[in-house]
């Protein structure tokens, strides 16, 4: 019996940076000259409708801050010249905005469901438009009777123009549950949603923000999938997928500066832009996990609710995003103390929050669906003892950089 040895050649490694190397310079190149080619024969035919929406935005009476609409002028002015076709509508093959048009919440949310959960609430953490502080405290009922001022026109320069992102609304999260697309519905697609309470199999939270908020990009779960719902306003919503290259961009700024990519920056540095105009109500989509997101807000208030939940349609994806962030932050010293604790505080979340639903998905499927749910419960162990060992890294370099 004759037994043949199958050998392998691989390039060495100089060869493979050199082409690494040659790849990225003809990327730049083949960009700027896209970005001359654009500058020196106007903005793409398809992109018009971005002037349209610049020249509604300089008509706007109400007087906001300055350097917010200066941002939005700017952001604005890169989507008009930008290289390549961009609709304001999503397409329905889309793999960022997964059945938009199709998938809608159980129950209608209105703005004014919105507004009663923040007066109720204390304490809100948000962002300030005129101050810049993303951390600052306000009272729920300060917030709303803002938003309302600038929903009646009534709002006047200096009362203050204040954003609520992410607040948990226990109320809305008791009566309502997203109803997904088909293409996400069946046996092979189960979902287990990330629920707060016991009493409720689906937790919403709220973000509800004023004329001429911009949001910056940033993802909000690395492994989860996230179900919006437009409750009312005109926003633009920004996405990009979570290739490596756009992940790599993430992940190298979230590690010198521990915030969110600016707009501006992620345009010009992230890959596969897609955009939606929302200005009617009662949409939805899903966004599939690790998707890159910003948005621009053009009306004079704008709401809308949001769900996580794990998909095994999505496991794929998940791993993936987890394995080259883990590889993006393992073995190195970050320089700077915050940044370490907004990573350990992201990991915590990751462990407690992502792979708990994971977990909760593997049981639910384990046996049912051709052993994936096996292979999911096995995948989520690994991960949450990688991520109590990258936490103890961290929190030990924190330490010693204090020291």
């Amino acid at each position: 019996m004759c037994t043949c040895k199958v050998l392998t050649w691989r390039s060495p490694p100089s060869v493979i940076a050199l082409r690494s190397l040659n790849k990225a310079r003809i990327s730049m190149i083949l960009s700027h000259i896209l970005l001359i080619t654009v500058w020196l024969s106007g903005p793409l035919q398809e992109n018009l409708w971005l002037g349209d929406l610049r020249n509604e935005f300089q008509s706007e009476p109400i007087s906001c801050v300055k350097a917010n609409q200066e941002k939005v002028l700017q952001i604005l002015q890169l989507l008009l010249d930008y290289p390549r076709p961009l609709s304001p509508m999503a397409d329905p093959a889309s793999s960022l905005f997964i059945g938009f048009g199709e998938a809608v919440a159980e129950k209608l949310i209105n703005l004014k469901d919105v507004l009663q959960e923040l007066k109720f609430s204390d304490n809100l953490q948000g962002t300030n438009h005129f101050t810049e502080e993303e951390d600052e405290t306000q009272s729920g009922s300060k917030v709303a009777e803002l938003l309302e001022e600038m929903l009646k026109r009534s709002w006047r320069h200096g009362d203050g123009l204040f954003s609520i992102l992410n607040l948990p609304t226990p109320n809305i999260s008791h009566y309502c549950r997203p109803k997904y697309p088909e293409s996400l519905n069946s046996k092979r697609h189960t979902i287990y949603h990330l629920s707060l309470q016991k009493d409720q199999d689906t937790s919403w939270s709220t973000s509800m923000v004023p004329l001429t908020a911009v949001t910056s990009c940033y993802l909000d779960r690395w492994t989860m999938s996230i179900f919006h719902f437009h409750v009312a306003g005109k926003r633009l919503w920004l996405a990009w997928p979570p290739t490596k290259d756009n992940l790599r961009v993430y992940a190298n700024w979230l590690k010198m500066h521990g915030g969110s990519l600016p707009v501006d920056v992620a345009i010009t540095s992230l890959e596969g832009l897609e955009v939606l105009l929302v200005n009617e109500n009662q949409v939805a989509w899903t966004f599939p996990p690790a998707t890159l997101h910003a948005v621009i807000t053009f009306s004079p208030a704008a709401a809308h609710i949001e769900s996580y939940h794990t998909s095994a349609c999505h496991f794929e994806t998940a791993q993936l995003v987890a394995s080259f962030l883990f590889q993006a932050f393992e073995g190195e010293l970050l320089v700077s103390q915050s940044v370490m604790t907004i990573i350990t505080r992201m990991l915590k979340e990751f462990r407690t929050a992502d792979l708990a639903c994971w977990e909760a998905l593997g049981e639910m499927m384990d046996g049912h669906v051709f052993g994936l749910g096996s292979e999911i419960l096995g995948w989520a162990g690994f991960m949450k003892e990688r991520a109590v060992c990258l936490c103890e890294e961290l929190e030990i370099a924190s330490a010693l950089i204090e020291e």
